[in-house]
C-alpha cells in the first residue's frame, strides 16, 4: 500500500495513521517530485545557463 509507513501500520494503524501524509511511500514521491520542479524553477531563473529559459508565472 502506498500509504503505509512500514509494516507497523497493521497492528499500530489507528496510532501511525497521522504520520502518513509525511512519512508514506506516497508522501516521499511528493515531496521528491516538489522539490525538482522547485530546483528546475531555479535553474531556469538562472542567467548562466541560456539553454533553460525561464517560465512565465502561468
Amino acid at each position: 500500500m502506498i500509504t503505509a509507513l512500514s509494516p507497523v501500520d497493521g497492528r499500530y494503524a489507528e496510532k501511525t495513521k497521522a504520520l502518513s501524509p509525511f512519512f508514506s511511500e506516497k508522501a516521499l514521491l511528493f515531496y521528491r517530485l516538489l522539490i525538482e520542479i522547485n530546483w528546475l524553477q531555479y535553474l531556469s531563473s538562472r542567467e548562466e545557463i541560456p539553454e533553460l529559459r525561464a517560465f512565465s508565472s502561468a
